[in-house]
């Protein structure tokens, strides 16, 4: 399918899935958190995540949301212990998805996949095309995978504006009453 992309399009997949972790050291527990290996660092996922501390992780590392780290323990800079699934891994950044704040996040790039039961495994695909690509062309690719295409970027939403300012105009009306 990457064949198809038009000129200078890419395209990234990434693993998702929601699962329970465990801590090496049972006192500190277990949890459910969306679990994945989005390249978080990547332009094409610019703003999705709320650093709050640290950085986008690396092979090796990892990234995880507020309530993670206290639940187990760890900051920038500590070591995650996990039985389930088993690994040590250095925490790189604390932060949260932009979209869903109160999920619990755990993103570990070059996670094998295969890890995961294959019933449990989702794969999101992103495409990246560039400002200046015919919107049929665009149209037809977006069709080949079946969903919708956007010509905005992703965290724009031009309804915000629209409402911002009709609330402000029903507060200044309800004033002068």
């Amino acid at each position: 399918l990457t064949t198809d992309l038009p000129e200078r399009g890419r395209m990234r997949s990434y693993l998702s899935t929601t699962t329970e972790i465990t801590a090496a050291d049972a006192r500190d527990g277990r949890m459910y958190v969306t679990f994945t290996d989005a390249p978080i660092g990547d332009a094409m996922l610019a703003g999705s995540i709320d650093v709050l501390d640290g950085r986008a992780p690396e092979v090796g590392e990892v990234f995880i949301d507020p309530t993670v780290a206290d639940r187990f323990g760890v900051g920038v800079g500590a070591e995650l212990v996990l039985d389930r699934p088993a690994g040590t891994w250095t925490v790189a950044g604390i932060g949260r998805s932009r979209v869903r704040h109160s999920e619990a996040l755990l993103v570990v790039p070059g996670f094998d996949h295969e890890r995961i039961a294959g019933d449990y495994r989702t794969t999101t695909t992103v495409v990246d095309l560039p400002d200046d690509a015919d919107p049929g062309v665009v149209s037809e690719f977006g069709a080949r995978f079946g969903g919708l295409t956007r010509f905005a970027p992703p965290y724009e939403d031009s309804t915000m504006s629209t409402l911002a300012w009709g609330w402000v105009g029903g507060v200044l009306a309800l004033l002068a009453v």
